[in-house]
């Protein structure tokens, strides 16, 4: 079926049944009559995001009287803190929320209580996941009498849509994209099972990435690359080394890597093991400060080298450094340079904390400018030559006596490795401000034009647009769907559908079934 806005608007003006809102309430509005709205006020929900959708939700179920009864309960679970951002879409928080450093699951509680002193709610700080299993196990989910998804991704959707079919549990979705909505709801073992798109995967080839970045998306796409690289992946495998350097190096062989490639990651891993046993934070300034002048400087001259600025294209004729390739330049050293200095500072710290070093009593800022004088710079490497395997064989075994003399003749401290994933709603702000920084280096190696912190934010979380009245007008529709549920024979009126607002339209159908006689 597809209706205008208007057609639905007329409709419901016309019914006056619709119009006796005496009560603040929509639970009193009687729409499907006293033992629909006692079923309600008994159910067990479990909402799963206090985002945008979250709140809109959670609004009409304040509202509708859910969840009201004795001994029934709504349970919410976000593990977001509120910013400042949310304010303009998420209207059950207020600037004091940020300042107090507050959970949204918690907020939304506190928000959704003045509308209904009556409601009996619950929060949580977890992301459902198999990580937190122990919180959200069988009992959890078997005491639910219906689970809402409100969450921004389809590995979410699609674990708890799982555990929903398991459990034999209704559930509903909702979802936007700008002007576009969508919602469904499901009855396990009658209706068929939701189903998602797995995540797309970056499909920005590597060379782009490397070599030739364009556009900004490339460069806080590469910058992402580097943070998984350099507090995730490269930790791992130091911790590996600091916990069994036989079972490193096993694990880098079954990788089949060059010899070459191995001989040069455990160097690395070797240095990153040494700092954090040596507890010393001059030597995480080193390390970022290398890694500047090696992305940002020796890297570039090194592409400048291998692509001079008037190199031709052999096949076309034509000028290699033209249209999507942007010919870069290698930026200077200069902590004078708010954009440079920022990314020393979070790439030091970030790197100190994955290495458990320390620093509440240090001074940063002072810290990185006083190392900063004395710092050497080496030259522009000459081009590298590389030696046969036997050679780098040889040198990954001379590196593997050096640890092992190291870790005997050196008293290991007690380290507590912290493997970083980049999260975009972090309360740590070196997270954010390590990929702005390093974004925005990119995109001035390449002269790109730049963007703002937020516009770096949205790309790297990969945030989808939202709009308030989508948002609002899709998660009503969901909340229908509680009543749906509280009727006889509820899964006859369960919905599944889709809004866009640009072009006022809906369409409704009705979930498709397992079997024909239902």
């Amino acid at each position: 079926m597809r209706y205008s806005f208007y057609d639905i608007l007329d409709n419901f003006t016309k019914n006056e049944s619709l119009l006796n809102t005496d009560s603040r309430y929509i639970s009193q509005i009687k729409i499907f009559g006293d033992e629909v709205q006692q079923k309600l006020e008994k159910l067990n929900v479990f909402i799963i995001g206090a985002g945008a959708l979250g709140c809109e939700i959670l609004k009409y179920l304040a509202m509708m009287g859910v969840s009201t009864q004795k001994d029934s309960i709504l349970s919410i679970t976000d593990h977001d803190i509120i910013e400042k951002s949310n304010l303009n879409r998420q209207f059950l928080f207020r600037e004091k929320d940020i300042s107090e450093n507050k959970h949204k699951a918690e907020c939304a509680i506190s928000a959704i209580r003045t509308m209904n002193e009556n409601i009996n709610c619950r929060c949580f700080f977890e992301l459902v996941s198999e990580n937190s299993e122990n919180i959200f196990d069988s009992k959890f989910f078997k005491s639910q009498d219906a689970v809402i998804l409100a969450v921004d991704n389809f590995e979410a959707r699609t674990y708890v849509s799982k555990k929903c079919e398991e459990y034999k549990i209704p559930y509903f979705n909702c979802g936007t994209e700008g002007a576009y909505a969508n919602f469904g709801a499901y009855m396990p073992g009658i209706t068929k099972p939701a189903s998602f798109p797995k995540t797309k995967k970056n499909q920005i080839p590597p060379c782009t990435l490397k070599f030739f970045p364009s556009n900004i998306t490339h460069c806080v796409s590469w910058s992402c690359n580097h943070f998984k690289n350099f507090f995730n992946e490269n930790i791992k495998y130091t911790k590996s080394l600091y916990n069994d350097i036989n079972l490193l190096f096993e694990e880098l062989k079954q990788k089949k890597l060059e010899s070459r490639i191995i001989y040069k990651k455990i160097k690395k891993y070797f240095k990153l093991f040494k700092i954090s046993n040596e507890k010393d934070f001059s030597k995480c300034i080193k390390f970022s400060i290398k890694k500047y002048y090696k992305l940002f400087i020796n890297n570039i001259n090194n592409t400048l080298r291998n692509y001079p600025p008037d190199k031709i294209n052999k096949i076309t004729g034509k000028k290699f450094w033209i249209g999507d390739k942007r010919l870069p330049h290698p930026l200077s050293f200069n902590l004078a340079n708010d954009i440079c200095f920022k990314y020393i500072k979070c790439f030091s710290c970030l790197l100190a904390n994955c290495l458990d070093i320390n620093l509440v009593n240090v001074n940063i800022d002072e810290s990185i400018k006083n190392y900063c004088k004395n710092f050497v710079v080496n030259e522009f490497p000459k081009k590298k030559t590389f030696e046969d395997k036997i050679y780098y064989d040889n040198k990954i075994q001379e590196m593997k006596d050096k640890i092992l003399l190291y870790n005997k003749n050196t008293k290991k401290s007690e380290i507590n490795y912290h493997i970083i994933e980049y999260e975009k709603d972090s309360t740590d702000p070196f997270q954010l401000d390590f990929i702005y920084s390093s974004s925005i280096l990119r995109a001035e190696n390449f002269n790109i034009d730049k963007q703002d912190k937020f516009k770096i934010k949205i790309l790297a979380g990969k945030i989808m647009p939202s709009l308030i009245t989508s948002s609002s007008a899709i998660s009503g529709l969901l909340a229908l769907q509680l009543y749906a549920l509280c009727q006889n024979n509820n899964f006859k009126n369960f919905k599944i559908g889709m809004l866009d607002l640009a072009d006022n339209t809906i369409n409704v159908a009705t979930p498709s079934l397992l079997k024909d006689e239902y």
